[in-house]
């Protein structure tokens, strides 16, 4: 067996090869290509395995290697570091470090799932960028309009279609008028952009078993079930619910010594994306159902709304585990029956 190590960067990588007794027989920089890649394995002994750490753009070189026959772990860059901590940090070193930590079994993994599964997650995570863009763009057109002292005239929604045609009607500054069109064409174009992805990831994720079965948890619509079920993948990669909930930043941090221990903030190093549509999914659940409503006011009373709003998306995490699990849909149940059963 060989095993490479690869430090991946834009435009080339740096390799390191052992041998199956720890003894380096390459170690260099090789251009990001296939040919290269097949030449360099085309000269050491077979069979091969590669590890790579996940950076930005980590499935470039994962492809790659899978094009060239090259098994390949994908290694969790935060827990490499805590394990082999280096002084002197190059590309060099980093790709020997990769490499011994593959020889030696130590890779902190993450999860690769396949192709299909990757390109439909960027199609969600692009919405969410598209909401996100439309909510600074309100703001910003919000604020333009209060140092204007431009105010509302009774519109429920001021950035709908009747909304918007006020807001193009009005007289302003030559510059603030130049400047609240350019927002308002903007505006008008994320929302046509968003309108096409969600009949596109309807049609390409919304018949999935588990987009069906996350759909019926409350506060969880169409497009928050595409994407939890896209970034919890298979759910039979989690031991328990624990773990996933883990995974979506969802439980404290601990700190034990010396007999006493207590709890920090978030754990970090998590998936945001399923973060942030647990957190956004447990507000909406506070009207739609009354468990989780009765849920968040008995932990509120407590600690407050913040942690309690964590809580009941930690709650749901759990429930959308077993949901999951046992292949079953959400059933609302009296608050103490589905407190105890939990």
């Amino acid at each position: 067996m060989t095993y490479l190590g690869i430090d991946y960067h834009k435009a080339d990588s740096f390799v390191t090869a052992l041998d199956e007794h720890g003894k380096k027989i390459f170690h260099g920089r090789l251009p990001n290509q296939e040919k290269a890649f097949e030449t360099l394995l085309g000269k050491l002994p077979g069979p091969f395995k590669a590890v790579i750490e996940a950076s930005r753009t980590w499935q470039v070189m994962y492809e790659l290697l899978q094009n060239v026959g090259v098994p390949t772990e994908v290694a969790h860059t935060t827990r490499v570091r805590a394990i082999a901590e280096a002084q002197v940090k190059t590309d060099a070193r980093d790709s020997e470090i990769l490499a011994y930590l593959l020889k030696a079994n130590l890779i902190p993994k993450i999860h690769v799932p396949d192709t299909k599964i990757c390109l439909l997650r960027r199609l969600v995570r692009q919405r969410i960028y598209l909401v996100q863009t439309k909510t600074r763009l309100k703001n910003r057109i919000h604020q333009l309009l209060d140092r204007n002292r431009i105010v509302n005239p009774g519109f429920s929604d001021i950035f709908g279609v009747a909304g918007r045609q006020h807001l193009k009607r009005l007289i302003l500054p030559e510059t603030e008028e130049l400047c609240l069109e350019g927002m308002l064409n903007h505006l008008e174009f994320i929302f046509s952009q968003i309108k096409e992805l969600d009949t596109l990831i309807c049609e390409k994720v919304g018949n999935l078993p588990q987009t069906q079965l996350l759909e019926s948890l409350p506060g969880v619509g169409k497009v928050f079930s595409a994407l939890m079920a896209l970034e919890i993948d298979s759910i039979e990669r989690f031991q328990d619910s624990a773990h996933l909930a883990s995974y979506a930043g969802l439980v404290p941090r601990t700190y034990a010594s010396g007999g006493r221990s207590y709890q920090g903030p978030l754990v970090a190093g998590c998936n945001r994306f399923l973060k942030w549509a647990f957190v956004e999914a447990a507000w909406s659940a506070l009207t739609k159902s009354v468990y989780c409503r009765h849920f968040f006011e008995r932990i509120k009373k407590r600690l407050g709304a913040k942690a309690a709003i964590v809580a009941l998306a930690r709650r749901l995490v759990q429930i959308a585990y077993l949901m999951l699990k046992e292949k079953r849909l959400y059933e609302e149940r009296p608050f103490q029956v589905a407190f105890t059963n939990l």
